[in-house]
């Protein structure tokens, strides 16, 4: 309910996202030893789903994205937590963290949609980097909708 979910992939193998409207009250340094490059992270971390909740995902919204970086919708990026974040840890508001993700098997999620458990609209850079993500589904969802999911892929 109230979940607005970014789709990385929706394919014949099945669908892998991004839960964009729920941050967490996790620290950075509950997650990472002192010596790590993401440590001095000071932004909100989000709750990206419920697979892998011990992974990491970043989305960085740049218009020199690092080289690894994979394009997402507009000047947003999917990118490794790795080096190339230490100069996107300057700017936090350019960069979101996610724990874990969702995903969906074959099929899965297309019969969500048919059913109406989902509302597909268009993924934008505002949509993604919204100031109060808490409230994202309100502005997504018609009414009476519980769920939306923007489709990023390009």
């Amino acid at each position: 309910m109230q979940t607005v979910i970014l789709l990385l992939q929706h394919d014949e193998t099945g669908a892998i996202g991004l839960v964009i409207n729920r941050p967490t009250e996790v620290e950075m340094d509950e997650l990472v030893d002192d010596d790590d490059a993401l440590a001095a992270y000071s932004g909100a971390i989000y709750w990206g789903g419920p697979v892998q909740m011990n992974s990491l995902r970043a989305l960085m919204r740049s218009d020199t994205p690092p080289g690894d970086a994979e394009r997402v919708v507009g000047s947003v990026y999917l990118v490794p937590i790795n080096d190339a974040l230490e100069d996107a840890l300057q700017d936090v508001s350019s960069l979101r963290l996610f724990i874990g993700y969702a995903g969906w098997s074959p099929g899965q999620l297309d019969h969500e949609i048919a059913r109406g458990s989902w509302h597909v609209v268009p993924a934008s850079e505002d949509v993604v980097f919204a100031n109060n993500p808490g409230q994202l589904w309100k502005q997504l969802a018609p009414p009476r909708e519980h769920r939306a999911a923007v489709q990023s892929m390009q």
